[in-house]
């Protein structure tokens, strides 16, 4: 992908309370675990976060 000569975006990640912050390392790791996602150290990111379904669990956007 060719980029241009700016410097990515930066963008803090959102507030979270230590329930979700549980939830969304739980994610993670179920989501790695399956080879779903994988570790990257790319200066480009975009924050995460958790919605709530109906039945009360997670679901991570």
């Amino acid at each position: 992908i060719k980029t241009l000569d700016y410097p990515p975006p930066s963008s803090k990640p959102y507030y979270s309370t230590p329930a979700k912050q549980d939830a969304m390392y739980k994610i993670t790791q179920e989501l790695l675990q399956f080879e779903l996602i994988r570790p990257s150290y790319s200066p480009y990111a975009a924050p995460a976060l958790l919605v709530a379904k109906h039945d009360g669990t997670w679901r991570m956007v």
